[in-house]
């Protein structure tokens, strides 16, 4: 059987799509916010207090009202649906509090293995949170977004309610280990500073 046979053209077609998609959707979501956020001075209580802020409230009007959804594309195109469904492509970008991985971190607490800071996990109603500990300071941020099939790893995303701009953190899922493990490149960022915004020690 050739490569072809195996990987018919519409399927081909098909993956490019979605990835296209995908990318389409990671880049727009930073730029949402970002003009979201300057119109309703979100503030980090927002975030916090168990609903969404107006932010993430914009965001999700806007991919309802611009993107039909996977289940949109059954009824004409299953063997394509079930095809795509099957692949990395269809959860490459999750809400983290939907994904599986929220419900296996939930109540679970990681220590990194490069510096004096523990991560603890909590999956709240629709909502995931962090809370990160070092020597001077407590903090607790959303996890907006996982990132990544699962095939390899998955890493975490928060937008910043200030600012906009997506923050990624410093943990990550590792398929191949099937655990927490320090997100790659993140290893230059072992000795950090506090940034000054909402007490968070940062890169």
């Amino acid at each position: 059987m050739t490569t072809d046979q195996k990987n018919p053209p519409f399927l081909k077609k098909l993956y490019l799509a979605m990835l296209l998609i995908a990318i389409s959707v990671v880049s727009i979501l930073g730029w949402v916010f970002l003009q979201t956020s300057s119109d309703e001075g979100d503030a980090p209580s927002a975030h916090l207090s168990g609903g969404m802020s107006p932010a993430e409230k914009r965001w999700q009007t806007f991919l309802s009202e611009n993107f039909a959804g996977d289940d949109a594309c059954v009824e004409c195109h299953i063997d394509q649906f079930e095809a795509q469904q099957r692949s990395g492509h269809s959860h490459s970008a999750t809400p983290m509090a939907v994904s599986t991985l929220s419900k296996k971190l939930s109540g679970e607490t990681y220590e990194d293995p490069r510096r004096e800071q523990s991560f603890s996990f909590l999956k709240q109603e629709d909502q995931f949170f962090v809370t990160t500990r070092d020597a001077a300071k407590t903090a607790q941020f959303p996890v907006s977004w996982l990132l990544g099939s699962g095939t390899h790893a998955q890493t975490p995303v928060s937008i910043d309610p200030g600012s906009g701009v997506g923050v990624e953190f410093r943990w990550t899922w590792f398929a191949n280990q099937n655990a927490l493990g320090v997100t790659p490149d993140h290893e230059r960022f072992d000795d950090y500073k506090d940034n000054g915004q909402r007490g968070v020690p940062s890169p």
